[in-house]
C-alpha cells in the first residue's frame, strides 16, 4: 500500500493520475490492477448511486475478471469517487465481499438510464475493519 494514502485523510480529493502514482493500474479504470490484482476503485456516484457499498460492474472481460477475484479474496482497497470531472474524493478503506450475477440483484440495484443488459454483475463492499 502506498504511504501517501496512509497519510491521506478521508474526503481528500485526487485526481487520476494522483491515483495513479500512488497505486499504478489504469487511469480510467474504474477497478484499476496491477500485477493482476486489483489495487483502488475509483467509481462515479452517477452510475453508482449506492457507493461504495454497491458497485455496478460493466460488461467486459477485465472488469468482470477483477471485481469477481476481489470478492472471492476479499480484497481490501481505498476507494474513490468522483465529485467532479477529475476530481476523486478518498472515501477510505472497503472490503469486498461479494459479486453477484443475479438479474434480480443487478435490477435491484440498477437506477441509471442505462439498460440492465450493460451490467455484468454487483460488487458489495463494506467498510474495512482493520488497513
Amino acid at each position: 500500500m502506498s504511504k501517501n494514502i496512509k497519510k491521506s485523510k478521508i474526503g481528500q480529493f485526487y485526481d487520476r493520475d494522483e491515483i495513479h502514482e500512488m497505486f499504478g493500474g489504469s487511469k480510467q479504470a474504474a477497478l484499476p490492477y496491477k500485477g493482476g490484482v486489483p489495487v483502488c476503485g475509483c467509481y462515479t456516484l452517477e452510475i453508482n448511486p449506492d457507493a461504495p457499498e454497491v458497485i455496478l460492474v460493466g460488461i467486459g472481460m477485465y472488469k468482470e475478471r477483477y471485481s469477481r477475484m476481489a470478492a472471492e479474496r476479499n480484497i481490501v482497497l481505498p476507494i474513490f469517487l468522483k465529485h467532479a470531472v477529475g476530481e476523486f474524493k478518498f472515501n477510505g478503506h472497503y472490503q469486498a465481499i461479494r459479486y453477484s450475477i443475479d438479474r434480480n440483484e443487478i435490477e435491484e440495484h440498477n437506477s441509471t438510464d442505462r439498460p440492465h443488459t450493460s451490467i455484468a454483475g454487483v460488487l458489495y463492499f463494506e467498510e474495512a475493519k482493520t488497513v
